[in-house]
C-alpha cells in the first residue's frame, strides 16, 4: 500500500518468458555508466538510472548504500521505488518539503537528503537554495490513505 500500486494506478506482474515492459538489473558501476550514457544519463560510477526499458541499479549502491542513509534494507527499497518512479513518468526531481520531513521518493537520496547541497550538485534550478533536510524514505505513499 506505501508503493506505486497503493493508489490503484499501476499494476506489477513478475513475467518470466514473456517481453517485459520493465526489467531490474543490477550491474557494475562501469556497466551502469555505459548503459546509462548511451541513455541520455550521467551517473559517474556512482548513481543508477533508467535507460529505455531497464533500470539499470548500481551494485555499489546496492551493496554498500549511501553515507547519510543508515538503513540499508530502506535504501534498497528506496533505490527500486525512484528509478520504477522514473518509468511510470516521473521524470522531475523532488527537493525536500520541509526541514524535518518525509524525502519524496523522487528526490535524489542517493546523492544527498539536503535540498542546498543537491543545488551545488545539480546546479539546474530543480532545487531550493534553503538547507531542508528531509529524512530518508523509500516509499512512494508513505502514509497510505485509510481503504
Amino acid at each position: 500500500e506505501r508503493g506505486w500500486t497503493g493508489d490503484g494506478r499501476w499494476r506489477f506482474q513478475r513475467v518470466a518468458r514473456a517481453q517485459p515492459e520493465l526489467t531490474i538489473r543490477l550491474a557494475t558501476p562501469a556497466t551502469v555508466d555505459k548503459q546509462c550514457e548511451a541513455a541520455g544519463a550521467a551517473t559517474d560510477g556512482y548513481t543508477s538510472c533508467r535507460a529505455g526499458q531497464f533500470i539499470v541499479l548500481n551494485l555499489d549502491r546496492w551493496f554498500l548504500g549511501v553515507p547519510h542513509v543508515d538503513d540499508l534494507s530502506l535504501y534498497r527499497t528506496y533505490l527500486v521505488n525512484h528509478e520504477v518512479g522514473h518509468a511510470l513518468g516521473f521524470a522531475a526531481h523532488e527537493p525536500c518539503p520541509a526541514n524535518g520531513a518525509l524525502a519524496p521518493v523522487m528526490m535524489q537520496q542517493t546523492l544527498s537528503l539536503n535540498n542546498a547541497q543537491l543545488r551545488e550538485m545539480t546546479p539546474d534550478g530543480q532545487y531550493p537554495d534553503n538547507a531542508d533536510t528531509c529524512r530518508a524514505n523509500p516509499w512512494p505513499y508513505p502514509r497510505p490513505a485509510a481503504l
